[in-house]
């Protein structure tokens, strides 16, 4: 399997949240190797308009979306990890970070399922529970025995809409962890330089610092050009208490230039932080979630006036 079909299945994240320290395993997993020259001699990943036309896409920005989530939890032997209440939490959390969007998340179900002998991996959670998936975006929480989270969120071109997350994202890295997922399921990149892939040599493709009004960089990097440069491992970065200020180290992109980190890239929903510190999607990142909420290939989930 190509770089470019791994793509259109999925999107994988490895974060350690008790060291501080990022375990890039979708990397790993995936090769050292990988072509970014997925269509042609472009950095683009599908021939969609939503990737190759940012006007086109920034013209949906004023679109209204409304989508369905169901959360389950998975229990072992009696054990389900998680409280109603913070399910409850969870939930409206998710709803209100999307609202001032114009992004209706509603939500259809919020159930434990014994899954005690049942299966482990994230798809076959998702053969055996998933409920109405062909109009609900279900998202599974189990737990694994390890002290970071880990997630997988589909993105909207690969045909399936679903989550999975460790109930260690729940505990440790805030509820914006879901939200961070959303955004992949509404065709959205990881904040940092390289994109979906995290980690290895710097790449033609990767995303250097650059004025925010140049549009040239909606075809590189995240593919949204008003996200700052930002650094791959950015989750090394420590926050004051108060999240408004990186306490210490100097970072730089591929071409050598020192990356702002206080100039809101260190505080998008889409990039390795300190969750709670997370708070704000990009203008951009808003039309590119709404276009590929418009397209075919989220018919059912997404209702776009």
């Amino acid at each position: 399997m190509n770089y470019k079909q791994k793509m259109l299945l999925m999107v994988l994240i490895f974060a350690s949240v008790g060291n501080a320290q990022t375990s890039f395993q979708c990397h790993t997993k995936m090769g050292q190797n990988l072509d970014f020259n997925l269509l042609s001699d472009s950095c683009m990943l599908t021939d969609n308009r939503c990737d190759t036309d940012y006007q086109f896409r920034d013209a949906f920005h004023s679109k209204k979306l409304t989508t369905t989530i169901g959360i389950m939890v998975m229990c072992e032997n009696g054990d389900c990890y998680v409280e109603s209440d913070t399910l409850k939490k969870l939930s409206e959390h998710v709803k209100i970070a999307y609202a001032k969007y114009g992004i209706d998340i509603r939500v259809d179900f919020l159930k434990y399922i014994n899954n005690t002998g049942g299966p482990s991996t994230s798809f076959g959670i998702y053969q055996k529970y998933a409920i109405n998936p062909e109009s609900v975006v279900n998202i599974f929480y189990s737990h694994k025995k390890i002290d970071y989270c880990t997630a997988f969120a589909m993105v909207p071109w690969s045909g399936m809409h679903f989550i999975w997350l460790n109930t260690n994202c729940l505990w440790a890295w805030n509820f914006n962890s879901l939200v961070h997922e959303l955004g992949h399921i509404f065709g959205l990149a990881h904040s940092m330089s390289k994109s979906y892939i995290e980690g290895g040599t710097c790449e033609q493709c990767d995303e250097p610092v650059h004025d925010l009004d140049d549009q040239s960089f909606n075809y590189r990097g995240d593919w949204v050009a008003d996200t700052p440069a930002n650094p791959v491992r950015s989750i090394e970065r420590n926050f004051t208490d108060d999240c408004n200020a990186v306490e210490a180290g100097l970072e730089y992109d591929c071409d050598g230039a020192l990356i702002d980190l206080e100039n809101g890239g260190a505080e998008n929903f889409m990039t390795y932080n300190v969750m709670g510190c997370l708070n704000h999607f990009t203008p951009q990142q808003v039309s590119r979630m709404k276009c590929w909420g418009c397209q075919e290939e989220m018919a059912g989930h997404v209702s776009c006036v």
